[in-house]
């Protein structure tokens, strides 16, 4: 009632001095002579422009408070429709935010130590074709998942600080850790063909993916050395040595970024609502 009377005040004014006046005037009127003959007393006339004055009063009020109805009723299904686009908006976005943590979950659990270990194992066994197969299925499973986080960060999401920083680090990680992938296959190879470092650096397709850290720690070595698996043991826990770190930045960078992505849904929805 009192938002109502703020908004129509000055119509309520000028209907309050109306009905103040009207009465006045019409006595006014009814008490200047005329010429010309008039059929009816005054009282006749009198109760003529009450009924009169009414009917038109009454019709204006009943326009007055259609016309505000029908504005408000406007206003109320425009504020319904954007409450409801606003629901369905914090829906999709809250679809997402699950997408995304489903998605980022399957991801860091890709980087596990675990599995750079079993490619350790193998390489004992000097069983090449086994230690190819267990390095598909890791970089398979990476490629995956990785995959699968990118699908639900499209460019059109990369817009805030929060998920740039996120994506960031997750292009990084994916980086050092294929990279450590491909040393132990270097050296897998190293090993199993039983060459010396001479002949291994004579293959270029293999020793160019080797990283920089591990040419670094093979420099050490003399042209006609050999790997024993001592040696392969030690230079692969050096290489995957940094592994758990790296699991568990990602893991901190993914809660966070979920965490942030989370309190500015809720802060969009209770700022639009």
């Amino acid at each position: 009632m009192k938002e109502f009377a703020i908004r129509y005040k000055w119509v309520i004014i000028i209907g309050l001095i109306l009905v103040v006046l009207f009465p006045i005037a019409l006595n006014y009127i009814l008490l200047i002579p005329i010429n010309a003959p008039v059929l009816g007393e005054s009282n006749g006339w009198l109760a003529f422009w009450g009924c009169y004055s009414g009917a038109i009063i009454s019709s204006a009020i009943a326009f007055m408070i259609l016309f505000i109805q029908r504005k408000d009723n406007h206003q109320e299904n425009s504020n319904n429709r954007q409450f409801e686009l606003n629901i369905i908006t914090y829906q999709q976005q809250c679809q997402w935010l699950n997408a995304f943590r489903n998605a980022s979950i399957a991801n860091i659990n890709a980087y596990k130590a675990d599995y750079l270990k079993e490619i350790i194992d193998l390489i004992r066994s000097k069983d090449l074709g086994k230690i190819q197969q267990k390095i598909k299925e890791v970089f398979e499973n990476l490629t995956k998942t990785d995959t699968e986080v990118a699908i639900v960060m499209p460019p059109r999401r990369l817009q805030n600080n929060n998920l740039i920083s996120y994506n960031n680090k997750r292009i990084e990680i994916y980086d050092i850790y294929s990279a450590i992938v491909y040393d132990l296959q270097v050296i897998a190879i190293y090993y199993c063909l039983d060459v010396s470092k001479k002949d291994f650096d004579k293959n270029p397709s293999v020793a160019s993916t080797a990283s920089i850290n591990l040419k670094n720690i093979l420099a050490g070595l003399k042209p006609e050395d050999k790997l024993d698996y001592n040696q392969v043991f030690a230079i692969a826990n050096q290489l995957i040595s940094s592994v758990p770190t790296l699991f568990h930045n990602y893991r901190e960078a993914a809660v966070n970024c979920i965490g942030e992505e989370q309190i500015r849904i809720e802060k969009e929805l209770s700022h639009n609502i």
